[in-house]
């Protein structure tokens, strides 16, 4: 008799009448059934490990929680810098207060002026801007005498005498001119 063989049979009272049709037909293509013995001992082997895979479920550690994710927020670079303690904190501060002052003083400055002034440094103590020409510097000398007092409102600090600096622009060279 050939193991794993033969028709399957889903009655109980039904196998031992199988079995004797089984014994007398012949083997080719039949499936027959698996001796008691055997069954046995696979549910015996079965509940064993079921047995031994729970125990070992109890004996061995509790898994490991998931890794804590970080729920900070990123930033960005500049967000970074300007979160700094310390001087490089202090200098970032002072620059972001600068392209603030920056601004305000643009909106008061005269838009033909826009291109060649630069404010560096505007506090109740001076009050510096750079230009890139002479005859710029002059222009300038009247505009800012007329916006100083609406400035001075508008920052709420009182502001002295500015004091306007020619520095040409970088990229221009004087050559000099041909004999």
């Amino acid at each position: 008799m050939l193991r794993g063989y033969g028709p399957a049979t889903t009655d109980p009272e039904e196998p031992a009448a199988h079995s004797q049709a089984v014994s007398s037909a012949p083997l080719a293509g039949i499936v027959a059934e698996a001796p008691s013995a055997y069954i046995e001992h696979f549910e015996l082997t079965q509940n064993r490990q079921r047995t031994l895979t729970d125990a070992d479920a109890i004996r061995a550690d509790p898994p490991a929680p998931p890794p804590q994710i970080d729920q900070r927020p990123i930033f960005t670079v500049g967000e970074g810098l300007f979160r700094q303690k310390g001087v490089l904190g202090e200098l970032m501060e002072r620059a972001e207060q600068l392209v603030r002052l920056n601004r305000i003083f643009r909106a008061y400055l005269p838009p033909h002026l826009h291109d060649h002034a630069i404010l560096i440094r505007l506090d109740a103590e001076e009050w510096v801007v750079h230009t890139d020409a002479s005859s710029w510097a002059t222009r300038l000398r009247y505009a800012l005498h007329n916006i100083r007092e609406t400035l001075a409102q508008q920052l709420g600090i009182p502001l002295p005498k500015p004091r306007i600096c020619v520095v040409p622009a970088a990229g221009l060279s004087h050559k000099p001119r041909p004999r």
